[in-house]
């Protein structure tokens, strides 16, 4: 029941207190209007309204001066085919699909084509420096900016009288690193992150058929955090927000 006098340590299922920074936000320096828009924030200057239309056209002709640029090396729709082993696809991404409750039937549901869903999901598990190509920082980035708003969607609905410190303080700990890394640890995919090993072209495990990554150092509460957003990501843009919603809710309530 969330009153308000209750105290921010109350809400079930709370994680416990860690130590540690906050999610840092990721800020892109590139463009020389944004660093400037942020700079006038942190100093209190208003930002015009003429200058915030002015940074918006700059956005959109940047985006589309640069349509080509930006485009993924190798495209989306190819991409669980070209990168991971057949072995991979046929062991390891089946399991994915079971933990993240991907069944037959709500694969049909998917506006997009399987392959495009299985390429969203094998680039939600390629970690930066695996592949020259791809990672997943992007769908991490989709999912970080998707995981405040469904935390916070999930805490108003279970305790809409508490007070706004209380809610606040909940959000801080169910959207943080360690959080994240912990609701990825349940779900119990820490074995199906992609490894050199698993993709085309390379050497395959030394530990031996049916070991693959058994001598593999374990994935670091960033990565398993980070991995979390992207697949919340991946589930977005291949089936829609009640997909990514409902495996929060998953996650936080322990299901």
């Amino acid at each position: 029941d969330g009153g308000r006098g209750e105290s921010a340590a109350s809400l079930p299922r709370l994680l416990p207190r860690r130590a540690g920074p906050m999610r840092e936000d990721r800020i892109d320096g590139e463009a020389e209007w944004s660093t400037r828009m942020i700079v006038m924030a942190q100093r209190g200057r208003r930002i015009e309204d003429t200058e915030a239309r002015g940074a918006i056209a700059e956005v959109r002709q940047m985006l589309e001066s640069g349509a080509e640029e930006w485009k993924l090396r190798l495209p989306l729709s190819s991409l669980s085919q070209e990168v991971p082993k057949q072995a991979w696809k046929q062991q390891v991404l089946p399991k994915i699909y079971t933990k993240l409750g991907l069944s037959k039937a709500k694969m049909a549901m998917s506006k997009n084509s399987r392959a495009h869903v299985e390429s969203l999901l094998t680039m939600a598990m390629l970690p930066p420096g695996i592949f020259a190509g791809a990672d997943n920082r992007g769908l991490a980035w989709v999912g970080d900016q998707l995981l405040g708003t469904f935390v916070t969607e999930y805490l108003y609905e279970s305790a809409p009288a508490a007070s706004l410190g209380c809610l606040t303080a909940w959000r801080s700990h169910l959207v943080r690193l360690e959080a994240c890394a912990a609701y990825f640890s349940d779900l119990g995919l820490d074995d199906c992150l992609l490894r050199k090993e698993d993709l085309k072209g390379r050497p395959g495990s030394k530990t031996g058929k049916g070991k693959r990554g058994e001598t593999a150092e374990p994935p670091t509460d960033r990565t398993r955090a980070e991995v979390f957003e992207a697949l919340l990501g991946a589930l977005v843009m291949g089936f829609g927000k009640p997909a990514g919603r409902n495996l929060l809710r998953r996650c936080i309530d322990g299901v």
